[in-house]
């Protein structure tokens, strides 16, 4: 998988990845860990970004779609 766009959550601790495959991982920082996976869209993710208050995060994809996701 490769890897299009990342982003930071404001406080640090979670990093979203995003990319190929319409996947978006998010991680916790600085372990590591893997802590959720989402599959919002049906092709290539090209930015994602964390809401300033961290709860909820935007990805948008070639697919032409937006999509709104709360942060589990």
């Amino acid at each position: 998988m490769s890897i299009r766009d990342l982003a930071f959550s404001p406080d640090g601790n979670i990093l979203a990845s995003a990319g190929n495959y319409g996947i978006v991982r998010l991680w916790q920082i600085p372990s590591g860990d893997l802590l959720h996976t989402l599959k919002p869209h049906t092709t290539h993710i090209s930015s994602i970004e964390f809401f300033p208050d961290g709860k909820a995060i935007l990805s948008g994809s070639d697919d032409s779609t937006i999509r709104l996701w709360n942060v589990p």
